[in-house]
């Protein structure tokens, strides 16, 4: 009876590895296992498709040498949450057999053994390019059609606005009252289409940031100014903390006000009374803020969904617009656009709070980001790039011009300079000490003239404003490809 059971072990065995062997070969999704020395000791049929090699020349093979997509090899070598959890990534891979490109979506998980200890990875890849084509064609006609309804609202706001102001005639308290509900109608539909217009923009890569050095407790300061008329009489207190009375860092001023007044707007929405708390602290890398308010809060299970588009959850709203459910998936969007990162935090009966945190950056870093993404444009696309560094010196107390005033005339400058700027994709960066202006598609003698330009009416100004003498300004020009084809060189040629 024994030696039977024993007979029956290695067909049970083949019988369960043809039975996984076949469930792995039906799958749609591509399966690689790799073991501790990042061998392949298993892939499906899926998984060499999607990799465009053949079955036979990833079992056995190391990662490195079996998969060409770097992006492939990257995953690898991240390393695993310490709470089990997937590594989720959606990467473009390229198929080298057929020669097309497609959007990825991998799962990269450990693998323990019977004793618990981690020897093996798992990576599930699903093919969603189709998938990201229709959320594309979505983006788009989306943007379209709120392209599309932003003129006739300009239009029809223009006419009920002329008619309430009795342009084209005398109107009597009933019909002023009809039209100032229209009026409200038509800004909270415009409110929507803008809301549409920037998921759209955040989903297809087209919202560009205009980073400067900004103070970002003023930026707070505006958002809370813009909701003064609705909390008066309204029984909603706001408190602010502010760590310094200036915090500066690199930023785009009217995403970050955005950020903002979504937070606090979306406050006010879900409270009739009671407080609002508005913090910016600055950190030793970042820049802390954050939002809390003491309405109904959001339900533990609805958190993790609480940045996703047109969500709506069961904090009892009180009387107003109950938004469109994108406000927080925009500023979501415009948080990671500046690599920082939200989060909320909310017990049902205990208000809300939504956190941001914003990175410091230098202003070398800054700049050599800007410069860096025009140049690798410039350099596909064959063109050409110039740059201009503005050096400001002899600016401070010891020439006899105090913090603020200073900070006005770097103001005024940053002003000048940019009327100097013709072109849309023309941009001016401010720095501590001096401005970087990129001109993409500009050669350098073309460059020599805007600075001719620049440095004719910011002396104009000095001159007006009697500080010749007190301030010099110095302006260097560089240029791709004459003075160099990486961003270090063209930076130090200008410096």
């Amino acid at each position: 009876m024994r030696e039977s059971f024993r007979d029956q072990i290695p067909e049970a065995i083949t019988k369960e590895r043809s039975r996984l062997e076949a469930l792995l070969k039906s799958m749609t999704s591509g399966v690689l296992i790799v073991n501790d020395e990042k061998k392949i000791s298993l892939a499906n049929p899926a998984a060499a498709s999607i990799l465009g090699v053949e079955v036979e020349k990833l079992i056995g093979y190391t990662i490195q040498d079996a998969v060409m997509q770097a992006e492939v090899k990257e995953l690898f070598d991240l390393a695993a949450p310490a709470d089990g959890h997937l590594i989720t990534r959606e990467i473009p891979i390229q198929n080298f057999k057929t020669s097309t490109a497609k959007i990825v979506r991998a799962h990269l998980s450990d693998v323990s053994d019977p004793l618990g200890k981690r020897s093996e990875k798992v990576l599930i890849l699903d093919d969603i390019t189709k998938e990201k084509e229709v959320e594309n064609l979505k983006s788009e006609f989306v943007s379209t059609v709120s392209h599309e309804l932003r003129t006739p609202m300009t239009i029809i706001r223009e006419g009920v606005s002329q008619i309430l102001d009795g342009v084209v005639g005398e109107t009597t308290e009933d019909q002023r009252q009809c039209l100032a509900i229209t009026l409200q109608g038509i800004d909270r539909l415009s409110h929507i289409v803008s809301d549409l217009l920037d998921v759209s923009r955040l989903e297809s890569g087209k919202l560009q940031l205009t980073q400067e050095l900004i103070d970002i407790v003023g930026v707070a300061k505006t958002a809370i100014a813009s909701f003064t008329s609705q909390l008066l009489g309204n029984g909603i207190q706001i408190n602010t903390q502010f760590s310094k009375e200036c915090i500066e860092l690199y930023a785009d001023r009217d995403k970050v006000g955005q950020v903002f007044r979504n937070l606090i707007g979306n406050a006010l929405k879900f409270m009739q009374k009671g407080r609002i708390d508005i913090a910016v602290i600055e950190r030793e890398n970042a820049v802390e803020c954050s939002v809390s308010d003491t309405g109904k809060g959001i339900a533990r299970e609805d958190l993790p969904r609480v940045f996703d588009k047109f969500q709506q959850f069961g904090r009892t709203a009180g009387p107003g617009e109950k938004g469109t459910g994108l406000g927080l998936a925009i500023c979501k969007g415009i948080v990671e656009l500046h690599r920082g990162k939200i989060w909320a935090q909310s017990e049902p009966g205990d208000g809300a709070k939504f956190t941001f945190m914003l990175p410091k950056s230098s202003a070398l870093k800054m700049w050599t980001e800007c410069v860096g993404r025009e140049l690798s444009d410039a350099i596909k696309r064959e063109s050409f790039l110039s740059i201009i560094v503005l050096h400001v010196a002899s600016f401070g107390e010891e020439v006899g011009i105090q913090r603020e005033p200073a900070r006005t005339v770097i103001q005024e400058l940053k002003k000048l300079v940019r009327e100097c700027l013709r072109r849309k994709a023309d941009i001016a960066v401010e720095g501590p000490e001096g401005f970087l202006v990129v001109l993409p598609g500009t050669r350098k003698e073309d460059a020599l003239i805007v600075t001719g330009r620049i440095r004719q009416v910011v002396d104009e100004y000095l001159a007006q404003g009697g500080l010749v003498g007190k301030i010099k300004i110095s302006a260097r020009v560089a240029a791709y490809p004459e003075d160099g084809a990486a961003t270090e060189e063209i930076l130090a040629k200008a410096a």
